[in-house]
């Protein structure tokens, strides 16, 4: 799209602004109403929600797109997911706060659409659109946040209990999701879409997220698997009758194939994933209950209720096969180089083979039980509960979880 074309696209769309050294004239009434500040003089407190989010129908309706803009300790992240009838978007992004102010557009692939800014401490309002090659309508939403390390992450209202957990790289934030597919992103974690709403044959019972954060794969128990962002679908067994439901799910490394396991601890691969074997031939004590791959060897273990692990093409550090335990295990996560694994009870307890024990909720009383786990490099982790609350433990930053 040509500088003109667009910037009559974004002038349809109302997004055009007027920055000065002494603070910001918008064109649009109703985000001129939300930018209540100047610089150097902040409002204590956000207007939107955290992320602010619109879902909106193109023009020829046959495709959403859902666009985001996300608050976290280190800035803002600006998402379109969507328009999967266009090749192309140029999204328009402007903002003042805390003595900064930007206007910009610059163009990105579709279905996925992202712009993350670092920004320091504060409150910004702005608006942000999409154009989508000069078709279909230019989606606008105004969004008031505050990017803040100190302040308590925003709570979201969890719409079914939460099933799972995935981490974003580096550490940054991560991504839970409920049994009915809904995705709740946290940190610098983008939301790429969700199943709310949807009708689905069988509950959702997992993700995992592919390596560069782009993106997510939701695991329904019946093994029918739903890509969002920049996660390609490689192949399910959401049309075939298995013998036990599936569990849980885990990427390759590269992030071109996956995984999953079903609680009789058979196996199903795809994309570039190899097959190494599985469990699916024994008799097990426990019922498989997850997955974790090894980052060195591209192997996998699995792990039973009990605490027993089974290895393919990775290192046994040892299990919990044998104690008798309080309570049932419910997840597993590797170390990010390899060197061990740590998996989870309902209770909260902690058992770590060649990692480094940074404590647990055993013990303690919680307001549900804990249902996954997801890794912190080589030195922490986040327990998160069916409510949706989250647990930092070992250098790992709570960026907020369930009500």
């Amino acid at each position: 799209m040509s500088p003109h074309r667009l910037a009559a696209a974004i002038g349809v769309a109302s997004l055009s602004m007027v920055l000065t050294g002494l603070g910001l004239v918008v064109s649009n009434p109703a985000l001129a109403a939300t930018t209540h500040h100047s610089e150097g003089s902040l409002v204590a407190h956000a207007l939107t929600s955290n992320p602010t989010c619109t879902t909106l129908m193109e023009a020829g309706g046959s495709d959403e797109v859902t666009g985001c803009v996300q608050a976290s300790p280190s800035g803002l992240t600006f998402s379109w997911t969507g328009y999967n009838g266009f090749a192309f978007a140029d999204q328009g992004i402007a903002y003042v706060g805390n003595g900064a102010s930007n206007s910009e557009q610059f163009s990105c692939s579709i279905p996925t659409c992202i712009r993350s800014v670092p920004l320091a401490s504060g409150e910004y309002s702005g608006v942000v659109t999409v154009v989508t090659g000069g078709s279909g309508p230019a989606p606008e939403m105004n969004f008031d946040l505050d990017v803040s390390a100190s302040d308590p992450p925003t709570p979201k209202t969890i719409t079914a209990p939460i099933v799972g957990m995935a981490a974003g790289p580096g550490g940054l934030g991560y991504w839970e999701v409920g049994s009915d597919g809904n995705v709740y992103a946290f940190g610098d974690a983008a939301n790429f879409g969700s199943l709310v709403g949807k009708s689905l044959n069988k509950p959702i019972v997992g993700m995992a997220a592919t390596p560069d954060g782009g993106g997510y794969w939701l695991l329904g128990q019946d093994g029918g698997v739903f890509s969002f962002g920049d996660a390609q679908f490689y192949g399910s067994t959401g049309n075939l009758k298995l013998n036990k439901p599936v569990v849980g799910m885990a990427a390759t490394l590269d992030g071109k194939g996956y995984w999953f396991v079903a609680s009789d601890g058979g196996v199903f691969a795809y994309g570039d994933a190899l097959f190494y074997g599985s469990a699916g031939s024994l008799t097990l004590n426990r019922p498989v209950v997850g997955m974790a791959v090894d980052q060195t060897t591209g192997g996998y273990w699995l792990v039973a209720s009990d605490g027993g692990i089974f290895s393919f093409n990775a290192p046994f550090y040892g299990s919990t096969g044998n104690p008798k335990l309080n309570q049932p295990i419910v997840g597993i996560e590797a170390a990010a180089d390899g060197s061990g694994y740590r998996f989870v009870a309902n209770d909260g307890g902690v058992f770590d083979f060649n990692e480094i024990f940074a404590g647990s909720l055993g013990g303690q009383s919680l307001p549900a039980p804990i249902v996954g786990m997801a890794s912190f490099g080589t030195t922490g982790y986040w327990l998160v509960g069916a409510s949706g609350n989250v647990t930092a433990f070992g250098g790992a930053t709570n960026y907020g979880g369930g009500v």
